[in-house]
This record gives structure tokens, C-alpha cells and sequence, in this order.
């Protein structure tokens, strides 16, 4: 990781208003106590929901967030880094202690996109996931980095008449992504957890064929969870926020 990241035990972004404008926040945890960033780094207009972030090992960064525009709402992204490993003729701007790009659509192509979660995978791409919706029932989405630019969206649960959402990605012991969203189950009439896993590749695995107990006899690195944090007691209630661990490989992202 680079030097600021591994200072960072944990981090977390949320939504907060402001001088009527809605600021994205940034704070992060150093192993005793939480730092919050003094300037946000993005304002806007619009309603915001659902930032989330992630952090590469050569300290390239992913902000995503969801965003009102007009009648629609659209995932919204700007990449950055930490500012001591960035080319001054970067053209970003400087926000709090990290380089942030202008910010770009991520995705639009239906009438509702939401609930966005990023992981990098062992080769140090970003994999995105995400709840999108027409008119009707809403389904899981993936896109992972390519070199410059995006995979095409591919959808993660079965086809069905029911809603899908709240997805979260990570990674699992054997590196594969390991994608985690609730479905509503029309048989007992609930939400339950479902998942899905890929290859680095991009194929789709089968999940009873996978056997995590040899990868997980070498997979030595500690993994920080949300028992070894001081709770972030700033952060709005009732709203979902993911708490990013920038040095964990497994689990990056919890919802709080």
C-alpha cells in the first residue's frame, strides 16, 4: 500500500448537507482515532446517495457515488491518489490529503442506478457491482476495469419478477469475486442472501465446486473487521455507509 494508505486502518465517505449544497465527506481511522477530512471531495446541486470507495496498492483511487439527473439517477466516479505518488502534471484537483479527477458518469443505462460497491482484485483492478432498475423490479450488475476502460454491464442474479438489491463485492480466499446481494424469495415471501462468484477472468464460477480450504491454509495477511474499529459515531443514521479497509485482500467493504 502506499505510505497513507496503511495509516488508514479504515475509511468511510458519506453524504452531507451544507451551505445548500451536498457535500461527499471522507474520514479515516489510523488505529486509534477517526480524521476527518477538512475539505469534501465533491459538492453538488443534485441529491447524492451511497458513496463508496477503494484503494489499490500503488494507492490509485475509486470514488463512486449516485447521483440525481433530472428525471434519473446515475452512478457518478472520479479516480484519484494519494498526493505524494501523483505527477504534478496530473490536470486534479486537491482535495484534503489525496488528487481527485472531475468527476464522470460511471453508468446510466437504466432508469435508476444505485447501491454501488467496488473491490480490487489480485491483479489490481477495480470491479464495480451495483443495483439497477427500470420501471420494475431491480437486478444486480457488474463491470470490471479493463486497461483504460469499462467491461460491458453483465447481470449478476437470475432473471426473475422479483427485486434484487443491496449488493456488496469482495474478494474470497482463493482470490476469486464474491459478489453478496438480498433477493426476494416469492416461496417464503423474504429477502435472502445470495451470491455469486468470478474468475478473474470474468467467467462465472461455479460456487459447489470451489474449495477454499487449501487457499486458506497459505492466506496468512490480517484482515480488520468492524469489531477491531472505534465506531464512527459522526456518520448519519439510517443510511447505509460502507467502511472501506484499505490494507484488507478478503473483505473490503462492510455496510454499516
Amino acid at each position: 500500500m502506499a505510505d497513507d494508505a496503511t495509516l488508514s486502518i479504515a475509511e468511510v465517505v458519506w453524504v452531507q448537507q451544507m451551505d445548500d449544497k451536498n457535500h461527499i465527506r471522507h474520514a479515516k481511522f489510523d488505529g486509534e482515532q477517526w480524521e476527518q477530512t477538512s475539505t469534501s471531495l465533491y459538492s453538488s446541486d443534485s441529491p447524492l446517495t451511497n458513496p463508496t470507495i477503494n484503494t489499490k496498492s500503488n494507492g490509485d483511487r475509486l470514488l463512486i457515488w449516485v447521483e440525481q439527473i433530472k428525471n434519473r439517477t446515475a452512478l457518478k466516479q472520479m479516480t484519484g491518489h494519494y498526493l505524494h505518488a501523483t505527477s504534478q502534471s496530473n490536470p486534479r484537483k486537491q482535495n484534503g490529503d489525496h488528487i481527485w479527477s472531475v468527476a464522470s458518469v460511471l453508468s446510466n443505462f437504466r432508469l435508476e442506478n444505485f447501491a454501488p460497491s467496488v473491490v480490487v482484485d489480485a491483479k489490481q483492478r477495480f470491479w464495480v457491482v451495483w443495483a439497477s432498475s427500470n420501471s420494475t423490479q431491480s437486478d444486480i450488475f457488474m463491470i470490471r476495469e479493463l486497461g483504460n476502460e469499462w467491461s460491458s454491464p453483465v447481470q449478476v442474479n437470475p432473471d426473475n419478477l422479483t427485486p434484487d438489491m443491496r449488493p456488496i463485492v469482495n474478494t474470497d480466499i482463493a482470490g476469486n469475486i464474491c459478489v453478496v446481494w438480498s433477493g426476494f424469495d416469492r416461496a417464503i415471501l423474504e429477502f435472502t442472501e445470495n451470491s455469486a462468484f468470478y474468475s478473474l477472468e470474468g467467467n462465472r464460477l461455479d460456487a459447489a465446486s470451489l474449495d477454499h480450504a487449501q487457499a486458506l491454509e497459505v492466506h496468512n495477511h490480517k484482515e480488520h473487521s468492524l469489531s477491531s474499529i472505534k465506531d464512527p459515531d459522526f456518520l448519519p443514521s439510517q443510511s447505509r455507509i460502507l467502511v472501506h479497509f484499505p490494507q484488507n485482500t478478503l473483505i473490503q467493504s462492510i455496510s454499516r
